[in-house]
């Protein structure tokens, strides 16, 4: 939804998730491989990069997981919207750990909870994103670019719990943004797909 005329916005953060990887288009958890982005994805990731320009899109800096494929992207969006030198890369935001079960084919049978498959726990991710969250805390139009289940963890912390984290409402899709945004401290804000309310 957005903002009434009249408001301002105190806070607002960008969601964005790398390009498609080989292993994304096979339906496997990546988790903390470090897979670089296919052919495809790196074609997306020109796309989006070249509407946000035309569309005036604004961020003041590029908060990045280390892993791979995600710098490929912010590399990408950088140079579309003149951020080179403004991208910096931050652990806390790199992909949920699934452990001995990366590589895997996703199928809704999977079973995170076995402690010998050393699957990061929903609790540890969502601690990540909100350190995250604080760290950055008060930079208004900034933008984490990292990954799928770690960018959802993010949406959970946003909203105060209000999108749990396995609540697919908001799902953080490839080639698209979410937008948060506060416009008082003591809300929780509004999260919503930036290009959808754009075009």
């Amino acid at each position: 939804m957005a903002l009434k005329r009249n408001e301002t916005v105190e806070e607002r953060i960008y969601l964005l998730r790398h390009g498609e990887t080989s292993w994304n288009a096979e339906g496997r958890l990546q988790g903390q491989t470090d897979i670089p982005m296919s052919e495809k994805g790196v074609r997306q990731i020109r796309q989006l990069g070249e509407r946000l320009k035309e569309q005036s899109f604004h961020v003041t800096q590029i908060v990045c997981s280390p892993l791979l494929r995600a710098r490929q992207t912010a590399e990408i969006i950088a140079d579309a919207l003149g951020l080179n030198g403004k991208v910096r890369y931050e652990e806390l935001l790199t992909e949920r750990s699934f452990g001995h079960l990366e590589g895997t084919i996703w199928t809704p049978e999977l079973d995170f909870s076995d402690p010998a498959d050393k699957v990061e726990s929903v609790e540890s991710l969502c601690g990540r994103a909100r350190a995250a969250f604080l760290k950055y805390r008060g930079q208004k139009d900034l933008l984490f670019l990292a990954h799928g289940a770690i960018l959802t963890a993010m949406v959970s912390v946003l909203t105060d719990g209000r999108i749990p984290y396995d609540d697919k409402k908001m799902f953080v899709k490839q080639g698209d943004v979410l937008c948060w945004e506060r416009t008082a401290p003591q809300e929780t804000g509004t999260i919503r797909y930036w290009l959808d309310d754009s075009d």
